[in-house]
């Protein structure tokens, strides 16, 4: 179950500081910043039929919603990341992390989805998930 947003956090959803970055670029409107770990590592049966499962690192991963998002602040952050980071790595932090700016991952943002939002064509909701290096 995700953990909400603390409510002193609230207000920074609408116009206040941002509650991610990547690259330091602002990315605002953070509805839903779930982590998650991930396994790197591979599972087989042995020949007697015991399993066998090799961990060689455990991964961060996060599931970012945003909502409410000015469909020129949606283009700029894809345009980023799609042409100037080809999609690869850069520094992200997110308020889950601790304070702004004392620490950040080595990630990648994949599975981008953006829609607007019904009944406001003008605002946009986006959805990603942020993949630990």
């Amino acid at each position: 179950m995700a953990a909400p947003i603390p409510k002193l956090l609230l207000a920074t959803r609408f116009g206040g500081p941002a509650l991610a970055t990547f690259d330091d670029k602002d990315i605002p409107g953070i509805n839903r910043c779930e982590p998650s770990e991930r396994e790197i590592g591979g599972a087989s049966e042995t020949a007697s039929g015991k399993g066998r499962f090799d961990i060689v690192a455990s991964k961060r991963q996060w599931r970012v919603e945003t909502t409410h998002l000015e469909l020129a602040t949606v283009n700029d952050l894809y345009e980023y990341l799609r042409n100037e980071k080809m999609w690869g790595w850069g520094d992200w932090w997110c308020w889950r992390m601790g304070e702004r700016g004392t620490i950040t991952v080595r990630a990648r943002i994949t599975e981008w989805q953006e829609r607007p939002l019904d009944g406001a064509p003008h605002l946009w909701a986006v959805f990603f998930t942020v993949i630990e290096q």
